[in-house]
C-alpha cells in the first residue's frame, strides 16, 4: 500500500467513526440529573465500619439536601467550604447557621434510621446522637 492509499483510508475510518458516533447519539449530550435527595435509596446491611459510616454519610447528607431543597453534592461542598457556605448564602439565602441545623437534623435522623434497621445498636446510637447534637459543622 502506498502512503497516499493508508492516508485515505485513515481519512475513511474517521469519517466513518465519526458518523457512527453521531448516529449513536454522540452528538447530544446531556449531564446526569443529580439524585432527588428526597427520594428513599435502597441500602443493605452494611458488612463493615467503612460500609456503616458512608451508609450513614449519604443519609446525613440526602437528609439536609432534601430539608434545604438542594443537592446532596451542594451540601457535601457547604458541610467542608467556607467558600461555598457563603455562595449559599448569597444564592439561596442559607445562613452557615441553617445549614448546619439541617445537617444536624439529617444526622439524628440516619442515626434513628441506622439504630431502627439494626445497623448500629442502641448504646452506639445513643452515644453518637449525644456527640452528633455538639459537633460543630465542618469538624
Amino acid at each position: 500500500m502506498s502512503g497516499r492509499s493508508l492516508i485515505a483510508a485513515a481519512i475513511g475510518a474517521a469519517l466513518l467513526l465519526t458518523a457512527a458516533y453521531a448516529a449513536l447519539g454522540g452528538g447530544r449530550y446531556e449531564p446526569p440529573r443529580t439524585a432527588d435527595p428526597c427520594e428513599q435509596r435502597p441500602s443493605a446491611m452494611p458488612k463493615s465500619t467503612e460500609a456503616l459510616a458512608e451508609r450513614l454519610t449519604l443519609a446525613v447528607l440526602d437528609g439536609a439536601a432534601c430539608d434545604l431543597h438542594l443537592s446532596r453534592e451542594e451540601i457535601a461542598l457547604a458541610v467542608f467550604s467556607d467558600e461555598e457556605r457563603k455562595r449559599l448564602a448569597r444564592t439561596d439565602a442559607l445562613d452557615a447557621g441553617r445549614i448546619e441545623s439541617a445537617v444536624r437534623a439529617g444526622l439524628l435522623r440516619a442515626l434513628a434510621d441506622a439504630e431502627r434497621s439494626g445497623a448500629i445498636d442502641e448504646g452506639l446510637a445513643a452515644l453518637l446522637v449525644e456527640v452528633a447534637r455538639f459537633l460543630a459543622l465542618g469538624r
